[in-house]
């Protein structure tokens, strides 16, 4: 490292005396961009590194969410994987900073996950008092480890019980129409799939009487919730570019509905 970094050094001196200033510094871009690009893989990797070890959640608990589990290892199809995405788990705290932007009623709301994995947001939500929580999942291995979490978990602040588990197409699952709906996504499928979710919830709460709340982390484009024609953007994260992607988020809710 020291004899590269020496190397560099008596040839920057070098380019210097011969070339000057500004070609220098244009030769030397493509170098730096290299470097950084080089710096920002490694972070990178050290991130998910991090995350795939038992975390301080499931040290606490007893749970098993932590972990990255890669599309072919979930136990799904080719096509199915072809809209899906791996399973990473939500950090408590970027859950519960969404969820408090919410001044609801958690009682006349059901809540549901589209993409609930091993079921952490299921148990996370479940420290607000929802009249229900619903988690859909395509992937009967995570699906099983969800079920298994859900029964172990115990918190003095759990104020929801009435936790339901789905395995399957989260494009087939008919939303309920007996309550208001918080809708949950951590990116957990492509915008096709996405568009189905939405078709979904959109005739659910047809008519206007009752509201649906999209909660979306690593957002897709606007223009595919905007699609749907009944959603306003209600919050966002204050300065996504100066924040890693997967915690950006953004909130929704049914025009026309308060609340």
């Amino acid at each position: 490292m020291i004899a590269d970094l020496d190397i560099v050094l008596r040839d920057a001196r070098n380019s210097l005396r011969q070339k000057g200033v500004l070609k220098t510094l244009r030769l030397a871009l493509p170098y730096l961009r290299s470097h950084v690009d080089r710096l920002r893989e490694s972070t990178r990797g050290a991130r998910w590194t991090k995350m795939d070890r038992k975390d301080a959640f499931d040290s606490r608990y007893g749970t098993e969410t932590s972990g990255l589990v890669d599309l072919e290892d979930m136990g799904v199809s080719e096509e199915a994987r072809s809209h899906s995405s791996d399973y990473k788990p939500t950090l408590p705290r970027v859950f519960h900073r969404v969820i408090s932007e919410m001044r609801i009623r958690h009682e006349d709301f059901v809540f549901i996950d589209y993409g609930s994995g091993k079921g952490r947001i299921l148990l996370l939500a479940s420290d607000y008092p929802f009249r229900r929580i619903v988690g859909v999942e395509l992937s009967p291995a995570l699906h099983e480890i969800a079920g298994r979490n859900v029964a172990i978990y115990r918190s003095r602040r759990q104020r929801c019980r009435e936790i339901e588990l789905k395995v399957g197409d989260a494009g087939e699952l008919e939303p309920p129409r007996d309550a208001h709906l918080v809708c949950y996504f951590y990116y957990p499928f492509d915008e096709e799939l996405l568009g189905r979710v939405l078709a979904k919830i959109s005739a659910a709460v047809e008519g206007g009487k009752r509201q649906a709340w999209l909660l979306l982390i690593n957002p897709p484009k606007p223009e595919v919730i905007e699609a749907a024609g009944i959603f306003e953007l209600v919050a966002a994260t204050r300065r996504p570019a100066r924040v890693d992607r997967w915690l950006n988020w953004r909130i929704y809710k049914t025009k026309g509905t308060t609340g």
